[in-house]
């Protein structure tokens, strides 16, 4: 990967990193993350294909975005770093996370906190042409809090 970020990743091979000291973050280019609409076919769970490095940055993971749904924050193309959660119960309105389904979408949302006794919960949109819609907790196999994302430049 030889794009430049705006606040200086480091793509470098694991030899090179280890050579320095550096622990690299995996980057899945081929797992995008979308709007939770059906609008982009969406490969299978791969091996990451590199490693990112970040100051500053303490994620688990870093994944491309495709799709519009979180305009103007989120663009198709940008680059987001994401770590676990441990519960729905901690959820903040105002984050942005990863919802992982068994259908294996990948969406980034903001998430409406419920009651633990709610079987639902409501995934909110920053781009107002995409309406907030309910997904079961039943149907989720994953949350992840987006601590970081960047835009990839030309």
């Amino acid at each position: 990967m030889d794009k430049e970020f705006e606040n200086k990743a480091v793509s470098m091979s694991e030899e090179e990193a280890l050579q320095q000291g550096i622990k690299l973050t995996p980057f899945y280019d081929d797992l995008f993350v979308t709007g939770g609409q059906s609008e982009v076919e969406t490969p299978g769970y791969g091996c990451h294909s590199t490693g990112l490095y970040i100051p500053g940055v303490r994620a688990e993971a870093f994944l491309p975005v495709v799709g519009h749904s979180m305009e103007p924050y989120i663009y198709p193309g940008d680059i987001v770093g994401v770590r676990a959660i441990s519960s729905l119960e901690n959820i903040n309105p105002d984050s942005t996370y990863l919802v992982m389904t068994r259908g294996n979408e990948r969406m980034i949302k903001h998430i409406i906190p419920t009651s633990a006794s709610e079987d639902s919960i409501t995934l909110v949109s920053d781009n107002p042409a995409y309406p907030p819609f309910r997904i079961l907790k039943s149907d989720i196999v994953k949350v992840m809090k987006v601590v970081y994302s960047g835009r990839t430049y030309k």
